[in-house]
């Protein structure tokens, strides 16, 4: 069975994020920026049958752009990038996600459209890190044109397919 998560890849020009992330957060080598649409679950469907699945849902939505730039802590270890565009878009994929193909999970108490760009349980490192962002204007704009499937592998993160957004896309 493998554990695996349904995140967007929103096209743009990450080098501001990912130079950020290199230094505050411990996955920046494993896995790009991305927003995480629905959290690690377990699968035991093929690649081909999940992606025919997730389908279902990218094509009722259409490519949109995203723009993330509010920065916020979250549960005393995590760092925000917020989203200002797309917010609704993002969360209409996890909500459809969570009502059709994932309907069997149990779906996330509260869920805020977001770029995770720092992590740690250090409150002081945490406090730096949000200043660090907010003095250089963090942020992120760019387009999300499909859903993206990686699966988990120990401490690895390997990206299994992408399913285009929007009617008209395969």
């Amino acid at each position: 069975m493998s554990k695996r998560v349904v995140v967007l890849f929103p096209v743009g020009d990450p080098a501001a994020v990912e130079t950020f992330r290199q230094r505050w957060d411990p996955l920046a080598t494993a896995v790009a920026a991305h927003i995480t649409l629905a959290y690690p679950f377990e699968s035991e469907e093929s690649p081909s049958a999940l992606a025919a699945t997730l389908s279902r849902v990218a094509r009722e939505v259409e490519p949109f752009p995203v723009q993330l730039e509010r920065v916020a802590t979250e549960d005393e270890e995590y760092l925000f990038l917020l989203a200002d565009i797309g917010e609704a878009s993002i969360q209409v994929l996890h909500d459809r996600l969570y009502a059709g193909p994932l309907g069997a999970l149990p779906k996330p108490v509260r869920f805020v459209p977001h770029m995770t760009v720092g992590r740690t349980r250090d409150p002081k490192a945490l406090r730096e890190m949000e200043w660090a962002a907010r003095e250089q204007a963090l942020s992120f704009a760019g387009d999300a044109v499909a859903l993206s499937v990686y699966r988990i592998e120990g401490g690895s993160r390997v990206r299994e397919f992408d399913v285009a957004l929007g009617p008209d896309c395969e």
